[in-house]
């Protein structure tokens, strides 16, 4: 009797144990996301963003991990919740993101952010993917149909292949992006996924693809980063290019894809006021005029 009771206390702890993992993805995981943008002004442009996995951390009394400001967890039931840091106006907490407990045919509700509204959708099938092991993958179409893609592929582990995993669906509420696509995936410093669609060709470092234009050679520092209330932005250059400086533009974005300043950079030190900005986390590119561009994530504080 005693033996049973002890094999039933053992087998319990065992499974109170597989429950309480809260990790949304491996601890060495990197993304590198790329989104296309389209303002109706400047040419058709692409920022690419790499995201890491920086340790854990405990909000709330909740265990969290932490993705740059970015807090997941996962609960016993396989949902994926997140609580982004000060990114979206409205937000006060964490939002559900991702149920990978859910099988063919299963209607996943409950979904929704401050700038989207309730939102759910279908999960239309389901199998295994091998990036770097077997992972569950879900294909699930939204509803209702009014965000620019009605469609998505989830992986366990790793999120959002058709829109930006940090908030799918993410392009609800923003005017001037088309789409946000994961390029490329990291574990352990090794590659496991390049995107094999439309931006096979891109480097998943850059997102922008082999570019001989003159552009390219312009290299922008940009510091304080992180900053509080503004950025020191400078340029280099070839002697003969110099001119160029004049036909450069640096855009802030926040995370649904819009465009919040823009300052035209004419001098090889140029400064850009923060002071009215709030605090986040931003995507920055500074674009010339054919579309050509260098571009990173920026955090306010």
């Amino acid at each position: 009797m005693n033996k049973y009771f002890y094999l039933l206390a053992l087998l319990s702890c065992q499974s109170i144990s597989a429950q309480t993992d809260f990790h949304f993805a491996d601890s060495t995981a990197q993304w590198n996301v790329i989104a296309r943008y389209n303002n109706g002004v400047i040419p058709v442009y692409y920022v690419a963003s790499i995201y890491h996995v920086t340790g854990d951390t405990v909000i709330g009394g909740a265990k969290y991990q932490n993705i740059d400001g970015n807090y997941f967890r996962r609960d016993s039931f396989q949902r994926i919740y997140v609580r982004s840091r000060d990114t979206f106006p409205g937000d006060t907490g964490e939002y559900f993101i991702y149920d990978f407990g859910k099988n063919k045919g299963d209607t996943i509700s409950g979904m929704g952010t401050a700038w989207c509204g309730a939102i759910l959708c279908v999960v239309d099938s389901v199998d295994s993917v091998l990036i770097g092991h077997y992972r569950k993958r879900m294909y699930v179409t939204w509803i209702p149909h009014n965000f620019s893609k009605n469609q998505d592929v989830w992986i366990d582990g790793i999120g959002s292949v058709l829109d930006n995993f940090l908030a799918v669906p993410n392009t609800c509420a923003s005017w001037e992006i088309t789409y946000f696509e994961l390029l490329c995936y990291f574990e352990q410093g090794q590659l496991l996924f390049h995107n094999n669609g439309s931006y096979s060709n891109f480097d998943c470092n850059h997102g922008v693809g082999l570019d001989d234009n003159i552009y390219k050679s312009i290299k922008a520092t940009i510091s304080p980063n992180p900053t509080t209330n503004h950025l020191t932005i400078s340029l280099t250059a070839p002697a003969n290019q110099s001119s160029t400086f004049q036909s450069l533009t640096f855009n802030l974005l926040d995370l649904t894809g819009k465009t919040i300043q823009q300052q035209n950079l004419t001098q090889q030190i140029n400064h850009v006021d923060l002071i009215n900005t709030s605090r986040g986390i931003y995507f920055y590119n500074i674009v010339s005029p054919n579309g050509k561009r260098q571009s990173g994530k920026l955090v306010i504080e």
